[in-house]
């Protein structure tokens, strides 16, 4: 749950170290269980009673603003829900949300036909379909990647620590800033920038968002990082010609040797589909 509230509020779903406030956030008691009944029954806060700071602010997708009667389960809800929406549609995850629901398959493999949310106002069940769902956006998800953009840091919103890019074609990237001091950053704001962190996709290949590492004024040589590149979804193992006589280990095999027996077709087939 922590993973789906973190998501909700700052765009990132996960992030190293304990966090209190995100720990307060997804608390709940197990308040009822009868001997031999699969029901559970859990007395749960509300968000707006356990981190009423957070959910007024301004999130980094407006759609997804926390409401004041969501609580830790509605928000696991919705993640499911949208997992079930078509990949070009995908809002709501990212790859360690989908492989949370995914992890739903080991309570399923125990003799159970489905799990059901009875929330509020609505009724999630999770199935076997739902996890074998989650598995395959998961594996169309490409990975995070390093990337290096440039534009005009036209937006800075403090307390969620994001930012929005605009880039020279007219689109608008969404980031989160770096621990680094806020303060510096804003003096860039409405100038031009080169962010450097780590791209974050979603289902449909689309980039998500940024999650820099470093934000400094743009340098006239770098105007090469103006353009969006395609997300690497694949390695060159992977890309690779089946009939290679190398086969799948060409890079372990070739490591510190001249090429083998590839031609130079293959190598630029190869190429092409990393770029």
């Amino acid at each position: 749950m922590q993973r789906a509230i973190r998501f909700r509020i700052e765009g990132r779903s996960t992030i190293k170290g304990r966090h209190e406030w995100l720990e307060k956030a997804a608390s709940f008691d197990l308040v009822g269980l009868e001997r031999g009944s699969t029901k559970l029954l859990f007395e749960v806060p509300t968000l707006k009673e356990t981190i009423p700071n957070y959910i007024n602010q301004e999130p980094l997708w407006p759609e997804l603003q926390i409401k004041e009667n969501d609580t830790p389960f509605s928000i696991l809800e919705g993640v499911i829900q949208e997992a079930e929406k078509p990949a070009e549609e995908q809002l709501n995850t990212d790859r360690a949300l989908l492989k949370t629901i995914s992890n739903f398959g080991e309570i399923l493999q125990k003799g159970f036909d489905s799990l059901t949310f009875n929330g509020q106002k609505t009724t999630t069940v999770v199935s076997a379909a739902t996890v074998n769902r989650a598995r395959e956006l998961r594996s169309q998800t490409p990975p995070e990647a390093r990337i290096v953009i440039s534009g005009i840091l036209n937006q800075l919103t403090s307390n969620t620590r994001s930012f929005r890019l605009l880039l020279s074609d007219g689109r608008v990237v969404k980031g989160i800033l770096p621990s680094e001091n806020i303060a510096e950053i804003g003096r860039l704001w409405s100038q031009p920038v080169t962010v450097d962190g780590w791209a974050v996709y979603s289902a449909s290949k689309a980039l998500s968002h940024i999650n820099s590492t470093h934000i400094a004024p743009a340098t006239p040589g770098e105007a090469i990082f103006e353009v969006l590149s395609r997300p690497r979804t694949r390695n060159l193992e992977e890309v690779l010609p089946k009939a290679s006589p190398l086969g799948r280990n060409l890079i372990r095999n070739s490591f510190g040797k001249w090429p083998g027996d590839e031609t130079e077709q293959e190598f630029q087939r190869a190429l092409a589909e990393l770029s």
